[in-house]
């Protein structure tokens, strides 16, 4: 968090498993700071977790590395053309 309240951030990308908590919980504060700034948030989860939707992009870590990284680009040019209008 002192990385993302110090310095520009373009994207966040979060596991939803944390050694100290959740990755929802951590987008959640994240968003309120930085509401602009997307976060994806990665889990090998089966589930969807509840609080998901704070995140900008839920991906499962099963999905392919090309997968995920397409994923993840689509959602920038999205946002892109978002700031754009």
């Amino acid at each position: 968090m002192t990385i993302f309240r110090q310095n520009r951030v373009d994207l966040v990308v979060l596991d939803h498993f944390l050694e100290d908590g959740l990755g929802t919980t951590l987008a959640t504060e994240m968003k309120r700071l930085k509401p602009q700034i997307p976060v994806v948030i990665l889990s090998g989860a089966m589930e969807l977790p509840d609080g998901f939707d704070v995140a900008d992009l839920f991906i499962s870590k099963l999905e392919p590395t090309v997968v995920v990284l397409d994923t993840i680009a689509r959602l920038l040019k999205i946002i892109d053309k978002r700031d754009d209008d």
